[in-house]
């Protein structure tokens, strides 16, 4: 959607959408028509042109993309979609009162066919030159790590997991014993400093374990 010349017959907005990664097989659209964009699309489809949308000639006009390609399973406490309108459709936040009524209805809509996938956390009008691919940089991602305390835990573990385990499996890396967040931390910190570490760096790993 960067490309797109402004065009006066339609609106654009940024939606802040928060979403549980177990829940769906990809983020963006283009694979098995069940992504996070493809939920939200047919939520504001449906609340816009109903469940037959394609008779109505602005249908074509409603369009939606991510910010950025996700890997599957990774969950969003927040991340960013630009959504396009028809300029009919061009109020959804003109008022406090309205930008409530559309994120009250899109979420009550999801609550109906699948609880606590996702929800719709804020939307704003955006200017033509917006592009969410380049105006949106920001990212912060958030690791949760089960670090098993002892090997014969972990053996055990791989033979039969623990109902915590099967809690834990979308939402938590269970990593051996050995591990240390404190280090790894450290050493995270080392390619911040340019004058350390001068030049690019790939790091495929900093804890490997061949058991």
């Amino acid at each position: 959607m960067c490309s797109v010349l402004a065009n006066p017959a339609v609106r654009r907005y940024l939606l802040w959408v928060s979403y549980d990664g177990s829940r769906f097989p990809e983020m963006a659209t283009g694979g098995t028509g069940f992504g996070v964009v493809d939920m939200m699309y047919q939520t504001i489809s449906d609340s816009m042109f109903g469940a037959r949308p394609n008779i109505n000639p602005q249908h074509a006009a409603l369009k939606l993309s991510p910010s950025s390609r996700t890997d599957a399973g990774v969950h969003a406490l927040r991340n960013a979609l630009i959504c396009q309108v028809p300029l009919e459709y061009g109020n959804l936040d003109s008022t406090s009162d309205d930008k409530a009524s559309w994120l009250t209805k899109w979420n009550a809509t999801i609550e109906t066919f699948a609880p606590g996938a996702m929800k719709v956390l804020d939307l704003h009008n955006v200017s033509p030159g917006f592009c969410v691919r380049r105006h949106v940089a920001y990212r912060k991602y958030t690791y949760r790590l089960a670090v098993v305390r002892d090997w014969d835990l972990w053996e055990s573990l791989q033979k039969k997991p623990t109902t915590a385990c099967f809690s834990e499996k979308d939402y938590a890396w269970c990593i051996p014993p050995g591990f240390s967040p404190e280090k790894t931390s450290d050493a995270c910190e080392l390619f911040l400093v340019k004058e350390l570490l001068p030049g690019r760096h790939v790091m495929g790993s900093f804890f490997k374990h061949t058991a």
